[in-house]
């Protein structure tokens, strides 16, 4: 199932983006790539759910703590449904207890789901009150001490009859009514049980049609850590977009022609020099005769498969080999690092290629790009007060709209990562702009690539 769903998955997908990227400022097809990558990451992520629970059900799930900023992952699962509490006007409170550590190790992938699965159930079936998340903890908090840890996800939502709460940790099955209006897989909470009981934990749940439902996870003896967690990593993704590699010469093996499509087209724009190859032979062959800086190296193909290919390869010489690859299980894990350099799971994040790239490839970093250069060329404060100076003051009409519409609207798109409603926002600047005959709105919007940067930047003039 890996194998053979996530290969086309990454076909989808990154067509997707390409044709995202090309049609950027083409409002007649935009909902519809969208649309296909919204359904692409929704059939992805049903994947990982069935996959998932193949693997806990199999006893091959694997848990890995490590060190954990919780109060981060909170805000950041904040962030991630700040759109969706928005637009059904619920209320979203935090209560965080003040004792809890800075940092703690625990399994930061499993968490996340855990929460996000709970928080994205209690959205779903609250349509009126609010949605709360509580840490709590007891015990020591001290660094190379224990603590209990405690998490209360609590909705005023539709509830749970209590004849149906045994049911909904069954996979696939959903409580009365629930598929009608809400819809689902019935597969996040048996996910979330048994994930919690995977890391010691325990899950219970309280209801009350009407009223809505609490649901409690207790984790018993997670170790408070005294260090301190590098973010460079996050670094380098946001500014991968500047990264231009020194002409590598790279070989592309994988035999689906569209795969080899979508990562030559994003290399290419990275400064590399792509050659391709439709199996394990091909490359065997090549690296023979040309010796590439580096090789990307799918694993199931024809004639010769990615493991044998590569064991070849590195007999002949140690070319760093990176395997792309949709098979992701325990002992195929333990293969790639014993063949491979870096391995990368399908569908690929081209993000994620471009940092694995940069650990074996000279590089450099654009510090300046051209829409930045003009951003600093040209100061927009200086042309606002010469408007003003030009015009006289500006108009009580103006100064009503700016304090009643403008400044409330971007105080809150400050905090919402939506570039949806950015572009909104910023079209709604323009018009503005016009009926005033102030262009520096419009100005800024557009020098700036319709980024959030270009919004904020418009705002603050004022």
């Amino acid at each position: 199932m890996s194998h053979e769903i996530r290969t086309p998955m990454n076909a989808i997908l990154g067509f997707s983006e390409i044709l995202n990227n090309k049609l950027a400022n083409n409002s007649e097809y935009k909902p519809f790539i969208d649309g296909i990558i919204k359904g692409g990451n929704n059939l992805i992520t049903l994947i990982n759910d069935i996959l998932d629970l193949s693997k806990i059900e199999a006893g091959r799930l694997e848990i890995k703590p490590e060190p954990v900023n919780l109060l981060k992952l909170i805000e950041d699962i904040k962030q991630i449904f700040s759109v969706k509490i928005k637009n059904k006007n619920l209320q979203f409170l935090l209560e965080i207890d003040k004792r809890l550590p800075n940092i703690l190790l625990i399994d930061q992938t499993r968490i996340r789901q855990i929460l996000f699965n709970l928080v994205g159930n209690a959205i779903k079936f609250t349509e009126t009150g609010s949605v709360s998340i509580a840490v709590k903890i007891e015990g020591n908090t001290k660094p190379e001490n224990k603590i209990d840890l405690f998490f209360e996800i609590k909705d005023t939502g539709i509830g749970i009859k209590q004849d149906q709460i045994f049911k909904i940790f069954e996979p696939f099955i959903q409580t009365e009514g629930q598929s009608n209006k809400y819809g689902g897989t019935g597969l996040g909470l048996p996910i979330t049980k048994r994930l919690t009981e995977a890391m010691g934990g325990k899950i219970t749940v309280k209801s009350a049609i009407g009223k809505g439902s609490t649901f409690r996870i207790h984790f018993k003896s997670i170790t408070v850590a005294n260090i301190q967690i590098n973010n460079e990593k996050d670094k380098e993704q946001s500014s991968i977009i500047n990264i231009l590699f020194k002409k590598p010469k790279i070989l592309l093996v994988d035999d689906i022609k569209s795969n080899r499509e979508i990562v030559k087209y994003h290399l290419e724009e990275h400064n590399c020099e792509i050659y391709e190859a439709a199996n394990g032979q091909e490359a065997v062959d090549f690296a023979k005769t040309y010796k590439p800086d580096l090789i990307l190296m799918d694993i199931q193909m024809p004639i010769l498969n990615g493991f044998e290919a590569s064991k070849q390869i590195k007999q002949l010489d140690n070319i760093t080999i990176i395997a792309l690859t949709a098979l992701v299980m325990k002992e195929q894990k333990e293969k790639y690092d014993k063949m491979f350099d870096d391995y990368l799971k399908k569908p690929v994040e081209i993000k994620d290629l471009i940092i694995s790239l940069m650990k074996f490839l000279p590089y450099t970093k654009l510090e300046k790009t051209e829409t930045q250069t003009e951003i600093k060329s040209v100061n927009y404060a200086e042309q606002f007060s010469a408007h003003i100076e030009k015009n006289g003051k500006l108009s009580n009409d103006f100064i009503h709209l700016f304090k009643t519409e403008i400044q409330p609207i971007y105080e809150e798109l400050s905090d919402i990562m939506d570039m949806e409603e950015c572009k909104k926002f910023a079209v709604k600047l323009i018009n503005i702009g016009i009926k005033f005959k102030i262009d520096t709105f419009g100005r800024i919007w557009r020098t700036n690539s319709y980024t959030k940067k270009g919004l904020i930047l418009a705002v603050r003039q004022l």
